[in-house]
């Protein structure tokens, strides 16, 4: 049945590019216009010469002007209207059948990721990194006004603790030559003491200030969100003042792990990713060390194996919670998910983004786990909720930016 839905779907898409090529070729057939060549006459024998010469003609500069051809006509509004309404339509059988897809993978490869979500939850490496957020201190309203937000293509709101671009674009195009490609030069002017201040919260809710916050389900949740880059070169440039006369790189480490700490209750798979990048950052500053034969005290470093293994199942697991999937499939990749609560905050913008295009959306089976996780930022399930779906163009994007390998 899966099959022949599948082949509906790819005819109705064939027969809707074919309809809308004829409507564009019958629109924008090129217009011979006034310079086409009349038709030929039929020849009565050579033309005689005329008695009498024709008087001269009065000289008209206006006349001999050569005269532009006439501008393109623009399509009727109404043509338009059903060429834009002809796109939409064929947007959204695309997302449909992207959803379509991707129902029927997941129901095959569930198993598959339960293993690997077993196999990472068995490895004691991996227990720092999936402790469920904590519902204490919520370090929301300190952050909201320090850190840089994302607030659409192109715009940020910068917070205090903005960085240069110029300086943000070093650290990453020095890569993992990072801890000796700065100095105290680079750092003397900066003020960390707000990293040692994170230490009085548990936990940091992007939905209880902030623009999240102000917006709640007028948010473009596409966009905004804090600017985790800002905050990972703020890490770098913590170890690079540690790593200085006088520094304390065992404190420096306790900083930058418990922002990473903080930045993965953020939930979702871009806050899982960069907080495994900024743990990563102590194991960056111990191999430039040694490949410079530079001594430092012994530190904990976080296994790099696992810190990549919860960051890709996080992006793995997200699709078991897009619309359309089974309630059973959604329900089994749940129970074994290594971080339940970022797959639930997917789902939900999935399912709400992409509703109109999925007969079987499931949003209630999805709002009775989200009920069932330990931890889970509510107030910003229930932002979510209420906002918009996504039109078929926007939609279309999500569901190829999702979808990327």
């Amino acid at each position: 049945m899966a099959t022949r839905t599948r082949k509906l779907l790819r005819t109705w898409l064939a027969i809707a590019a074919l309809a809308g090529a004829l409507v564009l070729a019958v629109i924008f057939w090129p217009d011979p216009g006034p310079f086409a060549p009349p038709p030929p006459r039929a020849s009565a024998g050579p033309a005689l010469p005329p008695a009498h010469p024709p008087p001269p003609a009065v000289r008209n500069p206006a006349a001999h002007r050569v005269s532009r051809p006439p501008a393109a006509t623009a399509a009727p509004p109404n043509v338009l209207e059903q060429i834009a309404v002809l796109h939409r339509g064929l947007s959204s059988l695309e997302v449909t059948a992207a959803l379509q897809r991707n129902a029927e993978e997941t129901a095959r490869t569930v198993e598959q990721f339960c293993a690997r979500a077993e196999a990472l939850k068995r490895n004691p490496a991996s227990a720092p990194l999936l402790q469920p957020p904590s519902a204490g201190a919520d370090a929301g309203p300190f952050l909201a006004p320090l850190v840089d937000w994302l607030m659409g293509p192109e715009q940020v709101r910068e917070g205090k603790l903005h960085l240069p671009q110029a300086l943000v674009d070093r650290v990453s195009a020095a890569k993992k030559d990072w801890p000796f490609a700065f100095s105290r030069a680079d750092t003397g002017g900066l003020d960390f003491g707000w990293m040692r201040q994170l230490h009085a919260f548990d936990h940091w809710s992007v939905a209880s200030a902030g623009p999240i916050a102000e917006l709640q389900e007028q948010a473009d949740f596409s966009y905004v969100a804090p600017s985790y880059f800002q905050l990972l070169a703020w890490v770098k440039l913590r170890y690079v003042d540690a790593l200085g006369p006088g520094g304390d790189l065992a404190a420096a480490a306790e900083d930058a792990r418990h922002l990473s700490d903080l930045v993965r209750s953020n939930e979702g798979y871009v806050a899982t990713a960069l907080a495994g990048r900024m743990l990563r950052s102590l194991n960056e500053v111990q191999d430039a060390a040694a490949a410079r034969g530079v001594t430092l005290p012994p530190l904990p470093a976080m296994d790099a194996s696992a810190i990549s293994e919860v960051s890709q199942l996080t992006r793995a697991g997200r699709r078991y919670f897009w619309p359309g999937v089974s309630p059973e499939v959604t329900r089994r990749a749940f129970e074994c998910s290594p971080l339940p609560c970022a797959h639930v905050l997917e789902g939900a913008y999935a399912r709400r983004a992409l509703s109109p295009y999925s007969p079987g959306n499931g949003e209630a089976e999805l709002w009775d786990l989200a009920s069932m996780g330990n931890g889970c930022d509510g107030l910003l399930l229930q932002m979510l909720a209420g906002s918009a779906p996504a039109g078929p163009a926007d939609a279309l994007g999500l569901v190829q930016l999702l979808s990327a390998p």
